[in-house]
């Protein structure tokens, strides 16, 4: 079982990652906010991956990736952007940046084989 940290404010598609992430086998931790998602980051300690939004109500995707950044343990941690409205800057940083995109919106499916290929690598 991988554990999967889920970062996402929308609640009806958080819902159904959620759902469909722990139907698939995978430990799911559901944050929707960034100060949630740190929360998250020293209770468990340890993620396979996350997923996260780019935007959410109290930062954006950087923020998370600079927290990342600055977080010896969280390091290694594969990091999937789910986002439907990032603006050209913000691609470009997914760009630079990011290994794993999906842009919404995406098929459940989709998500699924992605994350599947991320956790078998």
């Amino acid at each position: 079982m991988k554990k999967i940290l889920l970062l996402e404010d929308e609640l009806i598609l958080g819902e159904t990652m959620f759902d469909v992430l722990e139907m698939y086998g995978h430990e799911v931790v559901w944050a929707k906010t960034i100060t949630e998602f740190v929360g998250c980051m020293k209770n468990y300690k340890t993620f396979d991956l996350i997923c996260s939004d780019f935007h959410l109500p109290d930062g954006t995707l950087i923020d998370v990736w600079n927290i990342l950044q600055n977080c010896q343990d969280s390091f290694n941690i594969p990091l999937l952007v789910m986002s439907a409205t990032a603006s050209e800057e913000d691609r470009h940083f997914i760009d630079r940046n990011i290994e794993y995109v999906l842009y919404k919106p995406f098929a459940i499916s989709d998500l699924n084989l992605l994350i599947k290929n991320i956790l078998d690598g």
